[in-house]
């Protein structure tokens, strides 16, 4: 996102999701409750000429002075916990290859790594993949 009108538009779109299981949280420090990122879980957008039901992704976007303190993992955890007992049997999470932060974060909580793909966002993408419920992992 490069501008005003494209942030104002992807806070429509997550103010519009109203859902059971999916949804857009906001990370916060719990000391403080300042502001550190996100954490969505929705269905994943398409590639342009895939076809089908859009699985379930969880992702995150944190501050980069809030990056490695663990609040991805423990977010992620805490949201795919309650996932799970809502109904929700699989999820994704699409990563850039080269982000091996959000890699590691895949792994820590019990994600298992796929192979690449572009049917997601249309670009080449790594993915991994969740049966819910997953077992416990060791943060």
């Amino acid at each position: 996102m490069v501008s005003r009108s494209e942030a104002r538009a992807s806070i429509a779109r997550r103010r519009a999701l109203r859902h059971p299981i999916h949804g857009i949280w906001l990370i916060v420090d719990r000391a403080t409750q300042h502001p550190l990122g996100n954490l969505l879980l929705k269905p994943v957008r398409l590639s342009s000429g895939v076809a089908g039901p859009a699985p379930v992704e969880v992702g995150w976007h944190l501050h980069p002075d809030a990056q490695g303190a663990g609040y991805a993992t423990e977010a992620a955890v805490t949201i795919l916990d309650d996932a799970a007992t809502r109904g929700l049997k699989h999820v994704i999470a699409v990563v850039d290859p080269r982000n091996e932060a959000s890699r590691r974060v895949c792994r820590r909580i019990g994600m298992v790594q796929g192979p690449t793909s572009e049917a997601y966002y249309d670009e080449c993408s790594q993915v991994f993949n969740l049966d819910l419920p997953r077992e416990p992992a060791a943060l």
